[in-house]
């Protein structure tokens, strides 16, 4: 039998076999990296930081994608064999980013409510019965009550004991009884990430929140391979496992960190895209991997969370925010919610990812696109590209030569939103056209026939933008654009005619809003209507726990929505191709 090696990770010793990939070891291990393409060498995002050890040669894939970071000592886990003990660092992403959010103000009134009846009458035919008297002199109409409350409820009324009841406005339901409060946990679901947060249903207030990788992410992270490994490899089982644990650690979390009781969880809301939501209700998403991409369902879910094996009261009720249409999901519903879109005539939602949507409402009508934009603004794919982790360029301006870096270290690459400046800079200064061609002049360079821009130098290497980095960067810039110019011209307004532009999602919280319209990543209207939200998804999944009013809004607001499919259009390739310039999107 081989003798096992030592991984020391960020300081963790881990035992593994020789010669399995790093990405195995890790996983193995339960530490989770992304690695979207499933660990065949294509997305680049499993980046590590090897610090000394015996591991195998670069791959042909390595060289394509991390060109000289290789000389700095970052490899790709999937590609990387340990050989024999190994020192590696994972770079963490920037504390805090994916649950930085802004939630409107909204009237706290949640289905879920305490009420304290005092000592039950025993006057009636059952306890039940003098139970729902009571709630009836109190204006409400109760329709039934749970098991767990029948059980426990004839021991505290024999007692004479007052009783502190809980019960849900909505379901008309008793729920049971609580001597300490009651709490909701508000979930975005993220495919990469997990973020959860502990509200008091009474107050509305936020406790803690929490986040962690979502445990799917072992079976490939993206929709396509979620989908992929759920319908080939009859996985969806497993996969509803992983995400319901990645809540369930979540949940744990806040829990020990607040002092707050599980049973005292009365209601649980989830946000998340329509595979997403599929796979922790254990529903297959097979229909979405082909034509022509309907979702299993549409609207809102409830059930339970013993059905799912969620961690709270076994009473507890669990809300899926409503499926839209198409891969737009709950997500989306909360990134409604959370922004103030509703409340405008003219407006536009915008959500900045892998995997982007972008709504626009006119009047009462509402229409609604998924942007399968890719990973170029986290970086994969370009020379020095690279994740919102420290040593990241974050920012850039070419009038003064400044740049920021995260962490206030040396740099070691660029991150998306350094990438929107350097495009927006390099185009007011002319040394880059809008058609995306780089021209000669200070600070670009030819290298092996290719122009590239010298962001940062130094001793030992230079971190550049090339040529082909710019061409990848504009697909991404594209997509949204056409995006934007296909809903706008199906409602017959114009950018200008827009009263506010909310941008959603962690990327855009950081973005500089000039240089993103500058390239036409967001359209162009007056820098004071453009909004950022941040992670809309969790702020909206909030709302949905706290406002009974803001939640049937959004019900009924899903059912008028317009899912569009812009390649179905016969102009699509035309269209995306003209908007491939990095001009403003303003007509």
């Amino acid at each position: 039998m081989e003798e096992n090696i030592v991984l020391n990770v960020n300081g963790i010793k881990l035992s593994i076999s020789r010669n399995i990939t790093l990405l195995e070891a890790l996983r193995s291990n339960g530490i989770l990296i992304s690695a979207s393409c499933g660990g065949r060498g294509l997305c680049g995002l499993c980046r590590v930081k090897i610090l000394k050890g015996n591991i195998s040669q670069p791959t042909l894939r390595e060289r394509e994608l991390l060109g000289e970071l290789i000389e700095k000592g970052w490899r790709l886990a999937c590609q990387t064999r340990v050989l024999g003990e190994t020192w590696i660092s994972i770079p963490r992403i920037r504390g805090g980013i994916v649950g930085e959010r802004i939630r409107r103000s909204i009237n706290v009134n949640p289905s879920v409510i305490l009420l304290p009846l005092g000592r039950v009458s025993r006057s009636g035919p059952s306890v039940i019965d003098n139970v729902f008297n009571v709630l009836r002199k109190n204006g409400l109409n109760p329709k039934s009550c749970s098991m767990g409350f029948r059980r426990i409820i004839p021991s505290i009324v024999a007692k004479g004991e007052r009783v502190n009841l809980v019960y849900d406005l909505e379901e008309e339901m008793v729920l049971g009884v609580s001597e300490r409060g009651i709490y909701g946990v508000a979930v975005d679901l993220g495919t990469t990430t997990v973020v959860s947060s502990l509200i008091d249903l009474s107050s509305g207030s936020i406790i803690a929140s929490s986040f962690r990788y979502n445990y799917q992410i072992r079976y490939g992270d993206n929709l396509i391979s979620r989908i992929e490994y759920a319908t080939r490899h009859n996985g969806v089982s497993e996969l509803k496992e992983a995400a319901v644990k990645t809540i369930n650690d979540n949940i744990s979390e806040l829990i020990s960190s607040s002092d707050v009781c599980a049973d005292d969880i009365y209601s649980i809301a989830i946000a998340g895209n329509t595979v997403m939501t599929a796979l922790v209700l254990g529903i297959s998403p097979a229909t979405l991997g082909t034509y022509p991409f309907e979702p299993p369902f549409l609207g809102e879910i409830r059930v339970n969370t013993g059905s799912l094996g969620l961690i709270g009261n076994s009473e507890a009720i669990v809300y899926t925010l409503p499926v839209i249409g198409g891969f737009v999901g709950g997500d989306v519903a909360g990134d409604i919610l959370a922004s103030g879109l509703l409340e405008h005539n003219r407006a536009m939602l915008i959500d900045i990812g892998t995997n982007g949507e972008v709504v626009v409402k006119y009047n009462d009508e509402i229409v609604a696109t998924s942007v399968p934009a890719g990973p170029a603004f986290e970086g994969v794919g370009l020379k020095h590209g690279m994740m919102a982790v420290e040593g990241a360029i974050e920012s850039f301006s070419l009038s003064d030569d400044r740049y920021r870096v995260i962490g206030n270290t040396d740099p070691k690459g660029i991150c998306g939103t350094g990438y929107v400046d350097i495009l927006a800079e390099l185009v007011r200064h002319g040394l880059l056209e809008r058609n995306g061609r780089l021209r000669e002049g200070k600070g670009v360079r030819r290298r092996e026939s290719i122009l590239e821009f010298v962001v940062a130098s130094s001793d030992s290497s230079d971190i550049v933008v090339t040529q082909l980095d710019i061409r990848k960067l504009q697909l991404v810039i594209s997509a949204f654009k056409t995006a934007y110019y296909f809903l706008l011209e199906q409602l017959g307004i114009k950018p200008s005619d827009l009263e506010k532009v909310y941008v959603a999602g962690s990327f855009g919280f950081r973005i500089n809003p000039d240089n993103a319209v500058e390239i036409g990543l967001l359209p162009r209207v007056e820098k004071e209507n453009i909004v950022f939200i941040g992670n809309g998804s969790l702020a909206g999944a909030e709302i949905y726990l706290v406002s009974m009013s803001e939640r049937e809004k959004i019900r009924r607001i899903c059912r008028r929505i317009r899912v569009l499919n812009m390649p179905e259009r016969k102009e699509f390739q035309k269209l995306f191709i003209k908007m491939s310039r990095l001009e403003p999107l303003s007509a």
